[in-house]
C-alpha cells in the first residue's frame, strides 16, 4: 500500500509541483523506507482539517485490505472535489463518474484529473456542489442512523 502512494505522491509533485499538498503520514515505516515522502504540515486534526478545506482537490486511495479510505467521505463531508481509485466497497448511494469523483488507475491519470479540476472552474464548483448534496443526503450522521433505523426496524415487520 505505501509502495502504491509513494507513486503516487511522486507522481503528484512532478506533476503539479507547489499546488500538490501532502504525504505519507509520519510512523515508523514512513521514517524509515519513505522519509522524503512524509508529509511535512501541521498534522493535528484542526490544522489538518483548515488544510484539507483550502484545497480544492483530494486524492482518495483505499485503506487496509482494500477498504474505502476514510479520507473519501471527509473529503465529500468538506464539499471538496476528489480524485479517487473507484471505491472498492459500495456505499450507501454510487458515487458518480465526472459528478462526484473524478476516478483514476495509474498515477498520472491521478494527476490529469487533478489538473482537469484545477483547469476547469465550472466542473469544480459542479462537483463540490454535487458532494455538498451527497453528504446532506446520504452521509450526514442524522440521515445514516435513520436510513440504519428504518432497515432495522422494515426486518422487524
Amino acid at each position: 500500500m505505501n509502495e502504491v502512494r509513494v507513486e503516487l505522491i511522486e507522481a503528484l509533485r512532478k506533476g503539479l509541483g507547489e499546488q500538490f499538498v501532502g504525504g505519507l503520514e509520519v510512523n515508523g515505516l514512513a521514517r524509515e523506507r519513505y522519509e522524503t515522502y512524509i508529509y511535512r504540515g501541521d498534522t493535528r486534526k484542526h490544522r489538518s482539517l483548515a488544510t484539507m478545506q483550502a484545497n480544492l482537490v483530494g486524492v482518495a486511495t483505499p485503506g487496509l485490505h482494500g477498504s474505502t479510505g476514510w479520507k473519501l467521505p471527509e473529503y465529500i463531508a468538506a464539499s471538496r472535489c476528489v480524485v479517487s481509485q473507484v471505491p472498492p466497497h459500495r456505499l450507501p448511494r454510487p458515487l458518480e463518474t465526472d459528478r462526484h469523483i473524478l476516478p483514476f488507475a495509474t498515477p498520472a491519470e491521478c494527476v490529469d484529473a487533478c489538473q482537469r479540476l484545477l483547469d476547469d472552474e465550472t466542473l469544480a464548483i459542479e462537483m463540490r456542489r454535487a458532494n455538498e448534496s451527497y453528504y446532506k443526503q446520504t452521509l450526514a450522521p442524522d440521515v445514516m442512523i435513520k436510513t440504519h433505523l428504518d432497515t432495522a426496524m422494515s426486518r422487524c415487520r
